[in-house]
């Protein structure tokens, strides 16, 4: 009976649909000249900002696949470099090559997808008209990055057989990996959801979602401080309208239309003709934010749940409710080093806490999109502190999949040097 319901794990089923979404959408917006003012060109750009997005969860289940088609047995205690050796997979150069080809180039396609995302949703309409151009091209290359990456992965699949189970006829310990030890229970409640949600799988592609929807919140932020909407005399065309003598865009670019019937707002100018008006667009980025820090909280438990299942941690919770933080941190703290009478930095300490705080981040994000949404330099280094936190939080995960709980920060474990017999 397999260990996981869907095998060899979600990132085949995930890669279809951004970029999928992505490429139509670019397509849509690139012969935009062919229907500048329909809603088919609105739907081609909510393609782009959804293919984008979707495409970072989608990426994080991929950085899963290669540490789960590399591993061949569940000894964590082997570095990187180990693993590579003894992997069948990956010791095949030609099948290593590829597969750290597809690697890159989608990891920097996703990357540079949701930049171009970000910038977007974060400009105001000036700036979207001015960087119109330079942006579109970026999405361009950056499509055709992904599709030459994707041809890569599929490659690696079809011609190599990657993560196909024929290539371990023989190989038990791959076997062993994923396969249950014990009988298919499908009344026992723990053993059913961990086969339909893999905690370690699940932990790294929900923190994909959740940084996705992060993005879309730093975006809406800035949306909110760049955009205005002008209320006027008469109504005026952009490509968006709103309703009535509500419109958004400058002044200086729009084009005046016949005058529609007396509004409430004329009737506000009957009695002051001089009154000026200007109204903030509804921008969501406070319930964006609500939804990260569900999204940020979700993962950081769910890490908490793979700390307490690693360690045997849950008979101990269920008994002593109270002492659950004082038992995970004794699993993540920093262990002494006998030897050299000095404190190794546990990796999983520096994942724990910059996780804690990356939960914490958003909730301030939360309070400042709702409280002070204008607050321009408090935005810019609350989201530098929360971006150096994920691309702190995102390597150290990395170190922690493919390496070892222990060693440097900065990079891998060195290979042990085999002594000469």
């Amino acid at each position: 009976m397999p260990a996981e319901f869907i095998t060899p794990n979600l990132h085949v089923a995930l890669i279809h649909f951004p970029l999928g979404i992505l490429v139509v959408g670019t397509l849509i917006e690139l012969f935009s000249f062919l229907w500048r003012r329909s809603s088919f060109r609105v739907a081609g750009r909510w393609m782009i900002g959804i293919g984008a997005l979707a495409a970072i969860p989608a990426t994080f289940s991929g950085i899963y696949a290669l540490r789960d088609i590399s591993r061949i047995s569940l000894d964590t205690e082997k570095n990187w470099a180990q693993i590579k050796a003894d992997s069948p997979v990956l010791k095949d150069p030609a099948v290593w090559e590829m597969l750290r080809h597809h690697t890159l180039y989608q990891s920097i396609a996703t990357g540079v997808a949701a930049l171009v995302v970000l910038v977007w949703l974060g400009s105001s309409d000036a700036l979207r008209r001015s960087l119109h151009l330079v942006l579109l091209l970026i999405l361009v290359g950056d499509v055709g990055l992904m599709t030459l990456g994707s041809h890569l992965g599929g490659q690696s699949v079809y011609t190599r057989g990657v993560g196909v189970e024929p290539v371990f006829p023989s190989n038990t310990d791959h076997r062993a990996a994923h396969e249950s030890t014990e009988p298919a229970d499908w009344t026992n409640t723990p053993t059913r959801i961990e086969l339909m949600f893999p905690p370690l799988e699940m932990h790294v592609t929900m923190a994909g979602v959740a940084i996705a929807i992060a993005i879309a919140s730093i975006g809406l932020s800035f949306r909110r401080i760049t955009s205005t909407v002008a209320v006027v005399d008469e109504p005026i065309v952009t490509g968006e309208i709103v309703t009535g003598d509500i419109v958004t865009g400058d002044a200086e670019s729009l084009r005046r239309m016949p005058r529609t019937p007396p509004t409430s707002v004329e009737m506000v100018r009957t009695f002051n003709p001089d009154l000026e008006l200007e109204v903030r667009p509804f921008v969501p980025a406070g319930r964006f934010w609500l939804l990260c820090v569900l999204l940020m909280g979700g993962t950081f438990l769910g890490g908490v749940w793979i700390i307490a299942r690693d360690y045997e941690l849950l008979g101990s919770m269920k008994e002593q409710p109270k002492q659950i933080p004082k038992l995970v941190w004794n699993a993540v703290k920093p262990e002494s080093d006998p030897e050299n009478d000095k404190v190794m930095f546990y990796r999983k300490t520096a994942h724990f806490v910059v996780g804690g705080a990356i939960v914490i981040l958003p909730i301030f994000l939360a309070a400042l999109a709702r409280f002070a949404p204008r607050e321009k330099i408090i935005l810019s280094l609350l989201t530098f502190l929360l971006a150096l936190a994920v691309t702190a939080q995102v390597w150290v995960g990395v170190l922690l999949l493919y390496d070892t709980g222990q060693g440097k920060l900065l990079y891998f474990n060195r290979p042990v040097a085999v002594e000469s017999q």
